[in-house]
């Protein structure tokens, strides 16, 4: 069963807020990716830009990069 929007959003909540040091971007970082993998559209935007990122998958499908248009929330999820 895929996981609602809420649900990921919840999750993505408790990971954040186990870091103790979570940087700007962070959430919607690994909110991107989340809703990417659970086949959700990807409507998140960076919270210094306001620049929509995107997610690409890698060619051998063990991750994705994650980018914004000013680099705050770009990045790699690896071994998803």
């Amino acid at each position: 069963m895929q996981q609602t929007r809420s649900e990921i959003e919840a999750e993505v909540d408790r990971l954040v807020a186990g870091h103790s040091t979570p940087k700007v971007g962070m959430r919607e970082h690994v909110l991107a990716s989340c809703l990417y993998y659970a086949g959700h559209d990807i409507d998140v935007v960076c919270p210094k830009c306001d620049g929509p990122l995107t997610v690409t998958e890698f060619p051998a499908k063990n991750g994705c990069t994650i980018e914004c248009p000013c680099g705050t929330c770009s990045g790699t999820m690896r071994g998803l």
